[in-house]
């Protein structure tokens, strides 16, 4: 599989259809929310902001469907995962007509602007490209491979 274009057949063509390609204006910024720390052991997602409340899901379904600009609503995207660190932010979201994908987010001019999604599972072997794929748009080192750590099993 390689690693610098991950994505599911059915999100790619989400994605080319709705012309999403990286390059959307910055959206307004979320409302904050405070972060809780995570547990003392997290693996590789210690010291990642993981806290996905009702707010913050709300407020990332809205950037999600603003970033595939294809008609789909807030209201039907299901945004199950979220991390953040410093100006990077990622969320697991699921749309109606394509399958799950990791929207990521990065905080600039006073909002958020799309960078790029990513779909798809990977096996072991496939962790440490995916990471470097996510070093390789800006995301930090540590949640890069919280992201990598995050991706379903290929089964």
């Amino acid at each position: 599989m390689n690693t610098h274009s991950i994505r599911s057949p059915a999100l790619a063509a989400l994605l080319a259809l709705a012309g999403c390609g990286g390059n959307s204006a910055p959206a307004p910024q979320p409302t904050a929310v405070p972060d809780n720390p995570p547990a003392a052991d997290d693996g590789p997602c210690s010291g990642i902001n993981r806290e996905l409340s009702d707010d913050r899901r709300r407020e990332y379904a809205a950037l999600v469907a603003g970033a595939v600009e294809g008609g789909t609503g807030a209201g039907q995207v299901d945004v199950a995962a979220f991390m953040e660190e410093g100006d990077w932010s990622i969320v697991q979201a699921s749309l109606p007509v394509a399958d799950p994908g990791y929207f990521f987010f990065r905080h600039e001019d006073g909002g958020m602007r799309f960078v790029d999604v990513w779909g798809g599972m990977a096996g072991a072997d496939e962790r440490p490209g995916i990471a470097e794929w996510a070093k390789s748009l800006g995301v930090p080192e540590r949640m890069a491979a919280c992201f990598a750590a995050s991706v379903p099993a290929a089964e």
